[in-house]
C-alpha cells in the first residue's frame, strides 16, 4: 500500500468540522492533506497569491476559490466585508447546499497572511455570531495570530462591537443550528426555574446561561470608552 505525505498549510487549525483557517504559503504539496480532509471552497483572505500549481489543482478537482478583501476603511466597511464572508460560509456549509449540490461532506478553508489578521478575524466574528463570550473569542483571537504577532486593539474592539444581527441567518451550517436548539431548550429551562426563583436568584441564572446583552454604542460614543479591551496591555 503506498502512503501519501501530508504536509498541513501553515498554522492550521480546526474552527468548526467544517471550517478551518491556516496562513500563507499555501502550496502544491499541501493538497494530499487538503484532499484529506474535504476541502471543496478555499476563501483567500491573504494579499499573497495561492501557488499557480496549487491552483491548477483545486480547479481540477472542483474546489471552489474565492477571493475576498476585507474592506478597513472604517468600521462599517469592514462590518459588512466580515457579513459577506460570514454569510458566503453558511451557504456554502448548509444543509440545503449540501442537498442541493449532492455534496455528501464540505469544508471551507479560511487562508490569511501571516503578516495580517484577517482569517482570525473571520473566525472572531464567527463566535459572536456562536455567543461566545468576549473573553473567550479575545483568548483564541490572541492564540491564532500567535505570541510574534503584535496585538491590534482596533481589531479586539470591532470583534466586541461586531454586531451579529446584520448577518443573514436563513441559510444555517449545522453545527449553528443545533446550538440554536440547545440555546432555546436553555431559554425553556430558565422560564421553568423562574417560577420558583427569587429576584437575586433569578439574575445569577441568567448569568450562568447567556452571555451579556450587547452594549448600544451612541455616536458620541467611542470604542475606547466602552471597550473592556485595554490599550495598556499592547507590549511596546
Amino acid at each position: 500500500m503506498e502512503f501519501r505525505a501530508l504536509s498541513p498549510p501553515p498554522n492550521f487549525s480546526y474552527a468548526e468540522d467544517c471550517i478551518c483557517r491556516c496562513t500563507t504559503p499555501v502550496g502544491r504539496q499541501n493538497w494530499s492533506f487538503l484532499q484529506s480532509i474535504s476541502v471543496s471552497h478555499v476563501l483567500n483572505m491573504s494579499e499573497d497569491k495561492l501557488d499557480e500549481q496549487l491552483l491548477g489543482v483545486l480547479h481540477s478537482n472542483n474546489v471552489h476559490v474565492k477571493d475576498f478583501s476585507l474592506a478597513c476603511n472604517s468600521v462599517v466597511d469592514l462590518e459588512e466585508s466580515m457579513k459577506c464572508v460570514l454569510e458566503y460560509i453558511f451557504s456554502t456549509t448548509s444543509s440545503v447546499s449540501h442537498e442541493k449540490e449532492h455534496i455528501p461532506g464540505t469544508t471551507v478553508l479560511v487562508i490569511g497572511s501571516p503578516q495580517s489578521f484577517f482569517d482570525c478575524l473571520v473566525i472572531a466574528c464567527l463566535r459572536r455570531v456562536q455567543d461566545w463570550s468576549v473573553v473567550s473569542i479575545l483568548s483564541e483571537f490572541r492564540t491564532m495570530q500567535g505570541p510574534l504577532q503584535k496585538r491590534s486593539p482596533y481589531a479586539e474592539q470591532f470583534i466586541e462591537y461586531f454586531d451579529k444581527n446584520v448577518v443573514d441567518m436563513t441559510r444555517l451550517p449545522e453545527f449553528l443550528s443545533v446550538h440554536q436548539t440547545l440555546l432555546k431548550e436553555e431559554e425553556s429551562l430558565l422560564a421553568k426555574l423562574k417560577l420558583t426563583s427569587s429576584g437575586e436568584e433569578e439574575e445569577t441564572l441568567k448569568m450562568l446561561f447567556f452571555s451579556p446583552p450587547n452594549v448600544v454604542i451612541t455616536p458620541q460614543a467611542r470604542f475606547t470608552d466602552l471597550s473592556v479591551v485595554d490599550d495598556k496591555d499592547v507590549d511596546d
